[in-house]
């Protein structure tokens, strides 16, 4: 998983794809991420997680306690949002996008089919949505040790964010790993 989010993420750079509703910052692979991560963490000891909706993951992961209300139904609701869009991008250029698009009448054609008066109102949402997203995916992969002294990006990111954005590899990635497994343990048996 790390090694494919590093190429999405050296593309999504290379390309500039901040306009791209999958890839992108706050996109649909943030959410499904979010989901997967908790996935990859328990899903070994609990196999009620072994399924494959992200939207019912996501369910899942509230029964459980594993995430709070507020940041499921907010996930929810832009992964929703988002997929929506997606479809309509694809009709709307006949083809496998997840691109904004560039012209105005394509743009008012996507405002339209998701139900806004204009680009603006329906481009304030989208950005409402990716924030929130954005948001959820830090406070996931937070963690209190990234504010160590040495304040290179490298070493002051969260073990979690750390491998998402893959600058960890062999034995280091797997200790972080390990290390958000035992996080996890303690936040389930605090809050238990």
């Amino acid at each position: 998983m790390r090694d494919l989010k590093l190429q999405i993420q050296r593309d999504v750079n290379r390309r500039d794809m901040h306009d791209n509703i999958k890839l992108g910052r706050g996109g649909i692979r943030e959410v499904e991420f979010i989901a997967q991560v908790f996935q990859l963490i328990r899903g070994g000891r609990d196999a009620s997680l072994q399924i494959r909706p992200t939207l019912k993951v996501l369910s899942l992961l509230q029964g459980k306690g594993l995430l709070p209300i507020q940041a499921v139904h907010e996930l929810q609701q832009a992964y929703i949002f988002l997929r929506n869009l997606e479809h309509r991008l694809q009709y709307l250029e006949d083809s496998q996008t997840q691109d904004l698009p560039a012209s105005e009448e394509s743009q008012r054609r996507i405002a339209k089919g998701m139900n806004f008066a204009d680009w603006p109102a329906f481009l304030a949402v989208l950005d409402q949505h990716r924030s929130l997203v954005q948001q959820h995916f830090e406070q996931v992969f937070n963690d209190a040790k990234s504010n160590q002294a040495d304040k290179s990006e490298e070493h002051t990111q969260s073990p979690a964010v750390a491998l998402w954005r893959g600058l960890l590899e062999g034995e280091e990635a797997v200790n972080a790993m390990a290390q958000l497994a035992m996080s996890s343990r303690k936040i389930l048996c605090a809050s238990s």
